[in-house]
């Protein structure tokens, strides 16, 4: 817009109406939704295996009712825990917004604003490009790992993006990093959906969503006074104060998942090792080992895959 001559202010109000009228389109398309898209409880019995309930029986969750669509204690204590995780990567994310980051080149290396629409575009399809990347590596390496494996290099770009000398090498390593910032996220959504029951994911999902909302609502009040004067160090910190909060956060998801597995269970069937109890059940995935060894997962709409074990 500013390349067509329209005054800065003009160009603004621009792209907030384009994005008011986006969201109403997408509020209208949820509307539009029916209660058919969510997943019902899992049956007993799926293509001859036989499961076992992963929590109480429908009398039992009638009898004890749901606390925010959850009834099972179980997933309620998993989620809980998976919440206060998320809130500290959310807090963190919050502290090097798009804002913040278009603000820090600004006035950092004097970049125009309509360079640094560029340069938020392409961070932009960067971050769907390794959204999709995501889904191809879950499969291979299981949810954990993939969020982890990802997210820590990815904190590492992101504490030397104000140490660069230069825009051209600050900006080549914050593209970089965008190229793989995003592939936690799908993989995060994923191994929620698998430790819960199916006709509890809507439920899990919206809490963690809710909570990593309220967190990185609270991170601006942090950030602005580090942003006050570009010539002093503060200035530097929201990029290496949100890379070390991330740390922390994927230090204790690993420790949480493989050394605390009483804290974060596993969602998948070849992650459980040689030991583990053929039929071990997790939220609304079962696995159970066949005669020939392998790892049956039967889990969500009665669909089977073999994973050797």
């Amino acid at each position: 817009l500013l390349g067509h001559s329209l005054a800065l202010v003009d160009a603004l109000r621009g792209a907030v109406l384009s994005y008011a009228l986006l969201a109403g389109v997408l509020c209208g398309l949820y509307l539009r939704m029916s209660p058919a898209v969510e997943s019902q409880a899992l049956p007993r019995k799926a293509e001859g295996i036989e499961l076992r309930p992963s929590g109480e029986d429908s009398t039992m969750r009638a009898l004890c009712g749901a606390w925010l669509g959850l009834h099972r204690q179980s997933t309620r204590r998993v989620v809980a825990r998976l919440s206060a995780l998320f809130m500290v990567d959310a807090f963190a994310g919050g502290l090097v917004m798009q804002t913040v980051i278009v603000y820090w080149f600004f006035k950092a290396f004097n970049t125009p604003v309509y360079t640094l629409g560029a340069y938020l575009m392409a961070t932009n399809v960067l971050s769907g490009l390794s959204a999709l990347a995501s889904g191809p590596l879950v499969r291979r390496v299981g949810a954990i790992p993939t969020m982890v494996g990802t997210h820590l290099p990815s904190n590492v770009l992101l504490a030397l993006v104000p140490l660069m000398p230069s825009e051209g090498t600050a900006v080549a390593v914050l593209l970089l990093r965008f190229s793989i910032s995003q592939m936690d996220v799908p993989a995060r959504n994923a191994y929620v959906a698998a430790v819960v029951d199916s006709d509890e994911r809507s439920a899990a999902g919206g809490i963690t969503n809710l909570v990593r909302t309220v967190a990185i609502s609270a991170s601006p009040a942090l950030v602005t006074p580090m942003l006050a004067d570009p010539h002093r160090f503060a200035f530097k910190l929201p990029f290496l104060l949100a890379a070390a909060l991330m740390t922390v956060y994927d230090l204790a998801v690993c420790w949480c998942y493989w050394f605390a597995t009483d804290v974060l269970p596993d969602e998948r069937g070849r992650l459980l090792g040689p030991s583990a109890t053929p039929g071990a059940c997790y939220g609304s995935v079962l696995f159970k080992a066949n005669e020939g060894g392998e790892v049956m997962i039967a889990a969500g709409r009665q669909e089977e895959m073999t994973i050797l074990s």
